[in-house]
């Protein structure tokens, strides 16, 4: 799967998270801490897409 910069994703929000550690490497949580609040969303969003292309 390739994500395209204008690529459209919509937020899905389940009904139940759980909280996990995940090793992110440094530059690429600090370019998306950089890019506004709700970064931990928009991660999720792209693990999520990635998941359902991957199904």
């Amino acid at each position: 799967m390739s994500l395209r910069p204008d690529s459209t994703l919509s937020l899905v929000s389940p009904s139940i998270s759980d909280r996990q550690q995940v090793a992110n490497d440094s530059d690429v949580l600090k370019w998306f801490k950089s890019q506004r609040r709700g970064y931990q969303t928009q991660i999720n969003t792209l693990l999520r897409a990635y998941m359902e292309a991957h199904r």
